[in-house]
């Protein structure tokens, strides 16, 4: 089996990390893997913002659950049932940003992205997690300052995000995939 495939078929979606820092040349190449991703009339309608400080990614994280206490207290407490941080600890967060102008395919490339994102990842030895809560911090009229802060361009919005660390504790098995989802085709 190819080094390929056995990345694909054993990452999982961690979400314990332990807060250790990832070293900037492995943070830098995750990125360039997403960089590296294909997109529809090679628009490229994203870019790619890495969070590496660890006490940025906490603050986010801090912010987001205090907006989720008061906005949506059943998805609070599902993140307090999970430990209660909304970004389960990660070292390092990566947000996808899309053109909001892009004419098609801007989610879905995005989406593409992000696959490039976690398995790159996972082949350096590096636990991941697609976050969509990190929305709660970056969509809205109220975070316009904070993307700012980040580095957000102008006529881009939050699309995805990627939490990374190092798992705390052993690795989790990934899920098993569902064969009757799969439809073949003679």
């Amino acid at each position: 089996m190819s080094d390929t495939l056995e990345v694909i078929k054993t990452r999982y979606a961690c979400r314990d990390f332990d807060g250790s820092p990832i070293p900037d040349e492995t943070l830098r190449e995750i990125c360039y893997a997403g960089l590296c991703a294909p997109s529809a009339m090679n628009r490229q309608p994203w870019r790619i913002i890495l969070v590496k400080d660890k006490a940025k990614v906490d603050a986010l994280d801090a912010q987001g659950m205090a907006k989720l206490a008061a906005t949506n207290p059943t998805a609070h407490k599902r993140m307090m049932d999970r430990g209660g941080t909304l970004f389960y600890n990660a070292s390092a967060l990566v947000v996808v940003a899309k053109e909001l102008d892009a004419p098609i395919a801007a989610e879905l490339d995005c989406g593409i992205v992000t696959a490039n994102l976690v398995l790159a990842a996972k082949a350096l030895a590096v636990d991941s997690v697609v976050h969509g809560f990190a929305a709660v911090v970056l969509e809205g009229e109220e975070s316009a300052e904070l993307k700012q802060q980040l580095g957000f361009p102008e006529g881009f919005d939050f699309a995805i995000a990627v939490l990374l660390g190092y798992a705390s504790g052993e690795a989790k098995a990934p899920h098993t995939p569902d064969l009757e989802k799969f439809i073949e085709v003679g």
